[in-house]
């Protein structure tokens, strides 16, 4: 070095003398002692802001939300199994549509849970045996 000290740093050598300087030493300016601190911590004071703010996003996009969506998954699959019933019912009622249609099938239910018969047909009861 040609004798100059860097800028913004005060030295005791003379002309011509080599200063080692230590970066991590505190400075010696008074000037600037007094908002170190201060801005250190607003500093602190800001990242646990962020920190905070960013916590409180990743629960409010994040965790509610999901809730939400499990909630929902379970009403829709509930929904596809109830449709699904149905569906089966409809078949089941088309069927015996179907087979209500025909001659045999009336008469059989005549018979059976009305307990009908033909105008020519004897009908008997059979009761069951007394005490």
């Amino acid at each position: 070095m040609s004798g100059r000290a860097r800028a913004g740093r005060p030295t005791k050598a003379k002309s011509g003398e080599r200063v080692a300087v230590n970066p991590r030493a505190p400075r010696r300016d008074r000037a600037n002692a007094a908002p170190r601190p201060i801005l250190r911590t607003l500093t602190k004071f800001t990242a646990r802001a962020v920190l905070g703010v960013v916590i409180l996003a990743i629960f409010v996009f994040g965790v509610f939300p999901t809730g939400s969506y499990v909630e929902q998954r379970n009403e829709l699959q509930d929904a596809e199994t109830e449709l699904s019933e149905l569906q089966a019912d409809n078949a089941n009622l088309e069927a015996r549509i179907a087979r209500l249609e025909s001659d045999e099938e009336i008469e059989r239910v005549a018979r059976e849970e009305h307990g009908m018969v033909f105008p020519t047909d004897e009908s008997y009861l059979v009761l069951p045996p007394g005490e």
